[in-house]
């Protein structure tokens, strides 16, 4: 799975191609920590953040 970052105007970065509510892999756990500590600020759009059931 390949996230795309689009870094945003002012400060932090949008992050698409993935699901939020799936189980994250270890990659991409690591790239997350690796954009949050580059950007601040990171930007999750369309995406449900209420567990599945």
């Amino acid at each position: 799975m390949t996230l795309t970052v689009s870094p945003l105007e002012n400060v932090g970065a949008e992050i698409s191609g993935f699901d939020i509510s799936d189980p994250l892999t270890d990659e991409i756990k690591a790239e997350l920590k690796s954009l949050w500590y580059e950007h601040a600020i990171l930007l999750f759009r369309d995406q449900c953040v209420f567990r599945r059931t």
